[in-house]
């Protein structure tokens, strides 16, 4: 194969068919897609961002890569975010599903994105991060521990920018200073702790229950598990350890912490061994089998509701025969 001069891959770089800048609605953001990435510029129709593009168009004709990056122009506060989303929205995702930790991101660069959307990121330092903290005070949405949350996400995003070589170092280093928020020397209010419920509470609550809610209640309360890790009992996922009977669940919360087929062990007692042993035995004969679905609690709730259909039937019966013998007795006194 003939391998191709640097001035014949400038010419077919003059020839390829320009990529056409386009807009992203949600944010007034301008990029194009090129090779299976996305380039951003900037505000659409800002004189930055037309000079961006036509750098970028300037690289492609000299046959340069595109990619790399500008030292001397870093991305603005907004156009970070959107690289951050969009590398991080198949990375926090569960069972198919998206998790909270999205979300927090979303909420940690709320604020820097409403003061400082244009901002170029190496000029965001510790100063603006702790005016973004003072709004976030000032709001009263957060509780001082989420706001320590928040400002974490808010480095973690930069330290994505440091990873794809979009941040300097000294920039994440430099917010790394900033001390968390001390109790008693916050004006944001303080998250009220979630105290136990009591013992009294639970039985009575446990009366009003179908037997399948009411075992999975018995059953987290006997072990202090997760109540995803109640629902997701499965009959495969039991092992037998002298009389303790192992829970190992197939996922749980901190799963990506540990190495693969290294599952969580949960030690069940004679408590948890009695309310769990009919379902595992009424299922045994199908280890993917849920203990806990939701046609079992509706097949209780029927029949709950069967029995007292059966019991309203009985006693109008009841009061429909008394009658009728009343009805009879005055006859019979009449003739």
């Amino acid at each position: 194969m003939e391998r191709l001069s640097k001035n014949k891959l400038s010419e077919r770089a003059l020839t390829r068919k320009k990529p056409t800048l386009r807009r992203l609605k949600s944010r007034d953001l301008a990029f194009v897609d090129h090779n299976g990435r996305r380039f951003y510029f900037g505000k659409w129709n800002a004189p930055e961002t037309v000079r961006r593009y036509a750098s970028f168009l300037a690289k492609l004709d000299a046959g340069a890569d595109p990619s790399e990056p500008d030292e001397r122009e870093p991305p603005t506060l907004a156009e970070l975010a959107v690289e951050f989303f969009e590398a991080r929205k198949n990375y926090y995702v569960k069972n198919g599903k998206q998790t909270n930790q999205l979300a927090r991101f979303k909420t940690a660069l709320e604020y820097p994105l409403l003061l400082y959307p244009d901002l170029p990121v190496d000029k965001f330092g510790p100063k603006k991060a702790l005016e973004c903290r003072d709004a976030m005070e000032r709001s009263g949405r957060f509780a001082r521990q989420y706001i320590n949350t928040l400002v974490n996400c808010l480095r973690g995003v930069f330290k994505f920018g440091v990873e794809r070589e979009l941040v300097r170092p000294e920039t994440l280093q430099a917010l790394q200073a900033i001390s968390p928020l001390k109790r008693g020397r916050s004006c944001a209010r303080e998250r009220v702790p979630i105290r136990p419920v009591h013992p009294d509470d639970v039985e009575k609550t446990l009366a009003e229950l179908s037997p399948t809610v009411g075992a999975m209640v018995r059953v987290q309360r006997y072990t202090g598990m997760r109540p995803g890790e109640v629902c997701s009992m499965r009959v495969g996922d039991f092992a037998r350890d002298g009389e303790v009977l192992v829970y190992m669940p197939r996922t749980d919360k901190t799963d990506w912490r540990r190495e693969i087929g290294d599952f969580k062990r949960i030690p069940l007692g004679p408590k948890a061994q009695a309310v769990l042993v009919p379902y595992l035995m009424e299922k045994e004969d199908d280890r993917d089998a849920y203990l806990f679905s939701p046609i079992d609690a509706a097949r209780d709730l029927a029949l709950e509701r069967r029995e007292k259909i059966d019991v309203l039937l009985r006693q109008r019966l009841a009061r429909l025969v008394d009658a009728i013998a009343g009805e009879s007795l005055g006859e019979s006194v009449g003739v």
